[in-house]
């Protein structure tokens, strides 16, 4: 198909403009007369006979200032005491507390130590959307979590994350019918839990590692168990081993 190029002269651009009654309609349907006139610098000469769109004016609108109904604040009211309750936080606390100015500067009171302390004193909370602070106060904040650390140290500590990671093996191995599929070794548990090792028969269909199961819930562990086959470290050696061959 031959290719028809138009050698384009301000004469010929300019007749193009003939039947367009804005800039911008003729832009859209000449985009070559366009560019060219850009790139030559005689845009302005063309867009001389075009008159400008005209923007329509702009409507503005008044705010009008909504105000609730006794009904309306009640049942919001209830709905926030309901939502607090399955929370378990105290519901006078989800209640919007207007902002107190204390010799010129914005103070809030803190739902903790009820001191009525400055702004600056609280931490962001982007939850809460009238002011975006928390209810409690940094210094009560802090107390609070160091007392959430000490209560349940338990779980911070190493031995938590051992004794939990050793007993995902053994439900692991017990799901998998404790013996290896190969050479028939069976699990003694105490003993040699840890020889045992699971080996994807596909491994395009692997999502994750099954030792990596530090963070996860057993229910979600099975469905990767099932793709696998329980082999002890030897004969999981000696499989990939063959398919390495």
């Amino acid at each position: 198909m031959n290719k028809i190029y138009i050698k384009w002269t301000l004469e010929l651009a300019k007749e193009t403009t003939i039947g367009f009654s804005d800039r911008v309609s003729w832009r859209k349907a000449h985009p070559k007369a366009y560019g060219w006139a850009w790139s030559n610098n005689v845009l302005e000469q063309i867009l001389e006979t075009l008159p400008k769109k005209q923007s329509k004016p702009k409507v503005i609108k008044e705010k009008v200032k909504r105000i609730q109904s006794a009904e309306t604040r009640a049942k919001i009211g209830a709905a926030n005491a309901i939502h607090a309750k399955k929370r378990g936080v105290n519901s006078n606390l989800v209640q919007r507390k207007p902002h107190i100015f204390v010799e010129g500067i914005e103070s809030k009171e803190c739902s903790k130590c009820k001191l009525v302390k400055s702004l600056d004193q609280f931490g962001k909370n982007k939850w809460h959307k009238w002011d975006g602070l928390t209810y409690e106060c940094r210094a009560c904040r802090s107390r609070v979590m160091k007392d959430n650390y000490k209560s349940n140290y338990h779980k911070y500590s190493k031995d938590y994350a051992i004794n939990r990671r050793r007993g995902m093996k053994v439900k692991c191995v017990e799901y998998k019918g404790n013996k290896c599929k190969d050479c028939g070794i069976y699990h003694i548990d105490g003993l040699n839990t840890s020889i045992f090792q699971f080996h994807h028969r596909d491994p395009l269909e692997k999502d994750f590692a099954v030792s990596n199961i530090n963070m996860r819930n057993f229910d979600n562990i099975k469905p990767e168990l099932d793709k696998c086959d329980m082999l002890c470290a030897n004969c999981h050696h000696i499989r990939h081993w063959k398919l390495n061959k």
